[in-house]
């Protein structure tokens, strides 16, 4: 049996069909379609409601807080941090 030239036996590589929503995107917590009913939020936010919030992810959040980007919004207890509804309304809202 002869190969043709320069097919080394491989077979061609199939492209896989693009996806719509890019693979970084698809995870992520959807975000609350109004944020303007925050009575409907909990008094205080844990840091995945917060990224649903601020629209980004958990890791920025927490890149937040490292910097200080976030400081007197919540408190921490243990390892988990939580955020008051009304400073973070207020923070958006551009008062403090």
């Amino acid at each position: 049996m002869s190969k043709a030239k320069g097919s080394r036996g491989r077979l061609p590589l199939r492209k896989r069909p693009r996806q719509s929503t890019p693979r970084h995107l698809q995870y992520t917590t959807p975000a609350p379609s109004v944020v303007s009913a925050w009575e409907q939020l909990p008094i205080s936010l844990t840091v995945r409601e917060l990224a649903a919030v601020i629209r980004c992810s958990e890791n920025s959040v927490y890149e937040m807080l490292k910097r200080g980007d976030l400081k007197g919004l919540g408190v921490r207890c243990g390892n988990q941090h939580r955020f008051s509804r009304d400073r973070v309304r207020a923070f958006l809202e551009g008062e403090t």
